[in-house]
């Protein structure tokens, strides 16, 4: 089954439409793990997502699901209209602009930081805490599975990485972060606002 047939099925049963209702009209790039495509159902945008290989080795989808949920008054996602964990199926509203990195990103940094501090003042608290030291851990493991073996400069990233771990791990400044903030990921809207996509990695 074409991708193309698949976003056609699953949206349909989701939505509750027709398969007539719905064109798929391109395949959006970036995105390091999922394939996302633009449709139209009944002349309103969305996207599709489609977990890429393995991607299930990185993303809980149930966390995703709580995050989600959580940042819906923050208004700086897409409103997520269809997830389901199993699949990893995500259906949401198109939002029209251009993420930084096809714009010039130095022009947008105070933009970003003030996005950024409204999620981490916000005083939300998710259930899951993104955990890097084993979160790392477990990333490591996947490596093994393909007999990597890690660069000396990998060696000596994760050492830096590690001397920081008093700052990272401390518990009194734990706020909630995005966790994906690349410049793919900001959207800026004819509306001159700046949104934030993506939030898998949220915790």
């Amino acid at each position: 089954m074409t991708n193309e047939k698949l976003i056609v099925n699953v949206t349909s049963d989701a939505l509750g439409v027709n398969p007539s209702d719905i064109e798929v009209l391109d395949r959006l790039m970036g995105g390091m793990s999922n394939y996302t495509y633009l449709m139209s159902v009944k002349g309103t945008k969305y996207t599709f997502r489609i977990p890429g290989k393995k991607a299930e080795k990185f993303v809980d989808r149930d966390v995703e699901k709580h995050n989600i949920n959580l940042v819906d008054s923050l208004k700086l996602n897409n409103d997520t209209v269809f997830l389901d964990v199993d699949s990893g199926f995500k259906i949401a509203k198109y939002i029209e602009g251009q993420p930084l990195s096809e714009l010039n990103p130095l022009e947008f940094l105070e933009e970003a930081a003030n996005v950024l501090h409204s999620i981490h003042d916000s005083g939300l608290k998710s259930d899951y805490d993104y955990d890097p030291l084993n979160r790392l851990k477990l990333y490591e493991s996947h490596t093994l599975e393909y007999g990597h073996v890690h660069s000396d400069r990998y060696i000596e990233l994760k050492s830096r990485f590690l001397e920081l771990k008093d700052v990272y791990m401390n518990k009194e400044r734990l706020v909630l972060c995005h966790g994906d903030s690349q410049i793919s990921n900001f959207v800026k809207t004819p509306e001159k606002e700046l949104r934030l996509m993506d939030w898998e990695f949220t915790g």
